[in-house]
């Protein structure tokens, strides 16, 4: 059905999914090949004391977090009629009839150099019908 969805979970049910590789890298702990990335970056032997002890510690501080109720996550979720214009312009519509615009997105592609050798650069309006 078309519309917004308030999503509310309790950080408890997040935890699992929680990307630990940005907050080891605000950290500056960066493990040498193998041993890079979570959770192989504890088994480096320069980083890895370091970066679990720094996990430990995050960890004691959401469950913290979660025994004191401090916080509660919400988040909001939307279907829309949408459609690619062009080759990187996305409009959103008012209804399923797709008559009135509510808002056109202009969307870049990827900007970084590409050495896979696969020249295609992307763009989120490559992925709207």
């Amino acid at each position: 059905m078309p519309g917004s969805t308030v999503i509310t979970k309790s950080l408890e049910d997040v935890v699992p999914y929680i990307d630990w590789n940005p907050f080891f890298q605000v950290f500056e702990l960066r493990g040498r090949y193998p041993n890079r990335g979570y959770p192989k970056i504890f088994n480096d032997e320069k980083v890895g004391p370091e970066a679990k002890k720094l996990h430990d510690d995050a960890l004691k501080m959401i469950d913290f977090i979660i025994k004191n109720k401090i916080f509660e996550l919400k988040g909001i979720v939307g279907l829309y009629a949408a459609n690619t214009i062009g080759t990187e312009d996305v409009e959103v519509y008012t209804d399923d009839s797709r008559t009135k615009v509510a808002e056109t997105f202009h969307m870049l592609r990827q900007q970084a150099d590409l050495d896979n050798g696969n020249e295609t650069y992307h763009s989120l309006a490559d992925f709207i019908a």
